[in-house]
Parts: C-alpha cells; structure tokens; sequence
C-alpha cells in the first residue's frame, strides 16, 4: 500500500467476481470517498466493505479535507465518508465544504470517542465491550446533533466500520439522498401546471436583481390572475379547474420566450418575468398577446370554457427595488386592472400605492372605529 498521502481507487466486487463489475452489470457503480488520516484505518474500510460489500461500489481514500476539493470537481462521488473525532466544532468548517463542494453526494460522519482517535490508530477498529457512562452517552448525543444540525446526512460509529453495518449504511445513506434529493425537485415544481413555483421564481428574479443594475434593457414582473376562474372551479368541480389551469399554462407559455421566467404562484395566479426587453412598447406587446391567447374558447374533455385574465405589470426601476417589492408592485397593477372589468393589463404607478395605502389606513381607522362604538 501506498504512502497516505497517495492513496489509490480500489474496486470492491462482489464475492466470485472474476472481471469489473462495469463488465458484468449495469447496475449503476456506488462511489465513495473516504477522508481519513491514518492509512490503516483506510485499509480496514476497505477491507470491510470488500468482505461484506453485496453492493457494487468504488472507494477512494485521501488523507486530508484540502485534496477533496480537487477529487469532488474533477470525480462524482454518491457518498462521501469523514472522520469526526470528540470537539466536534473543530469539523463543522469541513463539513460546510464538502456539502458546498458535493451537494449530491451523501455526507456520512465516522464517530470517534476520546479514547478511539479520529485517525485510526487502533487497528481493529472494535468496540472495547464497556458501556458508556451516561454523561459519555449524553455527549454522544449532543455531538450527533450538533452534526445533524451541521448538514450530515448520517452517522456510524467508528467501532462498526468492521461489520456488516457499513456496507448496508453505504447504500441506504446514498439511497436515502437521492430520495431528498427527487422530493426537493419535486416541491421546487409545481404539481397541477409542471411550472415552477414562487419560492423557484423568487430565486430567479433575485438573480436577475442582482444582474440587471445598469443595463439599458427593461426588465419586468407580470401577475396574471384568471377573471372567471372562482365560477369555473365551482361550477364545474375542481378536476376540471385544474385541466384548465394546465390548458392555461401551456398557453401562456407558447406566448413567451424560452428565456422567460414562469410560474404558479398559487390559486389561479401566475406570475412571469420579462428580462432584457428592448423598450416599454415590446413589454405591452408580450401583455397584449398574453391576453389574446387566454381570450380564446378551452376545451376541457366535453367541456367547452370561456376565461379571461388580468395583468398587472411593475418594471425594475432602481438599485435597492427588491423581489417582493416588484411581487408586491404588479399584484397591485393587477387589482387594479381587475376593478376597471378585467380582461386588461395595468402597469404599476405611485398613485397606486398611494391609493392602497390610503384605503389600508381608512380600513384601519373604520375597524377602530366600529370597535369604539364612535359610530
């Protein structure tokens, strides 16, 4: 074996195996990353997951957090194994950087006790059979916490890297982070329509925010709210409102650029993002067809509908304007376009908020008024 500093891949094959397992299967190969300093502890890893391994994986160690950088950019990996010794603190910046290095990848802690070092140096790597006192418990499960709180997706205690636990915590540490990892997609879109949700345009326009300071191109935020939704969905039954609504969002995005932001905010509301339009005209003429494209008959199994929408537009104007302020600013637009009979878009002005403010604080003072009886 190799100086530690020097380690290379091995590939562990089920028991009987003569040639590679890429050769003899499609299963997909396991990768794992082992960061440990002592190389004997490397060996029995190893030899652990070599012996008990049922799983088709491949193992790389290396000696130090500073050489996982250049492994995770240049190899992808499913699990990435590290020792973590009793001052838990003084890994928590290594965990952090291996989380942003390999965010796919499953993050498993090795655990060691005062009186089992973090690098290895008893060689069998087996329990000494004595029970732990309960303040040696407690700190045992503080230390847990404090990694599972850090971004570790699971633990093994040092002394059960030489059992079957390790090979089985293998693949149902990776299988447990691809499952994560397809419900995260899944919630970052939206169920009924497959368009993306606000959290998801919210992070979109955050980045155009920061992007789009200085550009003499235009960028804007529509919300599209449907008029005769609310009638459709209770008449017809909510089956039905959800085909439309789908039938709605394929529409709108037939009207739109590929490079056009679009989402489901919720309810019967969408919201788009315009980026690097030529001037205000080119914005109204994406509104206009917007419109006409939604003011045309859906047909809905044997149904046959009839909706229209209102928009409300709020432009990009200065540096400190933020993603909720522009949300908040075409939701406005919207409201009003929505009181002049619908089926129209409004752009945001100042006499808008000025109006709403106004009539939030007559709201305000009318609730206090009928609570005082000064009526």
């Amino acid at each position: 074996m190799k100086a530690h500093t020097s380690w290379t891949l091995w590939q562990i094959m089920t028991p009987k195996q003569t040639a590679p397992i890429w050769a003899t299967t499609r299963q997909p190969l396991t990768r794992v990353l082992h960061i440990v300093e002592d190389p004997r502890t490397a060996f029995w890893f190893f030899r652990s997951l070599h012996k008990q391994a049922q799983a088709q994986c491949s193992l790389t160690s290396i000696s130090h957090i500073q050489q996982a950088a250049e492994k995770l950019h240049s190899q992808h990996f499913d699990a990435i194994f590290i020792h973590i010794g009793s001052h838990t603190h003084q890994h928590i910046g290594d965990i952090n950087r291996l989380k942003e290095w390999a965010e796919h990848a499953a993050l498993v802690a090795i655990l060691h006790t005062d009186d089992e070092p973090s690098k290895g140096h008893n060689s069998n790597l087996k329990s000494a059979g004595h029970p732990h006192s309960t303040q040696q418990k407690h700190s045992d499960s503080q230390q847990v916490d404090q990694l599972l709180e850090a971004g570790i997706d699971d633990y093994i205690k040092a002394q059960d890297i030489n059992t079957p636990l390790l090979p089985r915590l293998v693949s149902y540490a990776v299988e447990r982070k691809q499952a994560h990892i397809r419900l995260a997609a899944m919630s970052q879109q939206d169920t009924i329509t497959r368009l993306a949700t606000r959290v998801e345009f919210v992070h979109a326009l955050d980045a155009q925010l920061i992007t789009a300071y200085g550009s003499v191109r235009n960028t804007a935020v529509l919300i599209i709210d449907l008029d005769q939704f609310k009638s459709i969905n209770d008449d017809r039954g909510h089956t039905t409102g959800d085909k439309l609504l789908r039938a709605v969002a394929n529409r709108l995005k037939k009207s739109l650029r590929q490079s056009d932001a679009i989402a489901r905010l919720g309810g019967d509301e969408f919201a788009v993002m315009l980026t690097d339009m030529p001037n205000i005209e080119s914005i109204q003429r994406v509104a206009s067809n917007l419109l006409e494209s939604l003011n045309q008959v859906f047909t809905i199994g044997a149904d046959t509908l009839f909706t229209t929408a209102s928009i409300g537009i709020s432009l990009l104007s200065q540096k400190n304007e933020t993603s909720e302020a522009l949300l908040k600013h075409a939701n406005m637009a919207m409201a009003s376009a929505k009181q002049q009979g619908g089926n129209r878009y409004a752009f945001f002005t100042r006499n808008l908020q000025v109006a709403a403010s106004l009539r939030v604080s007559l709201e305000t003072e009318l609730s206090k008024a009928i609570a005082n009886k000064e009526f």
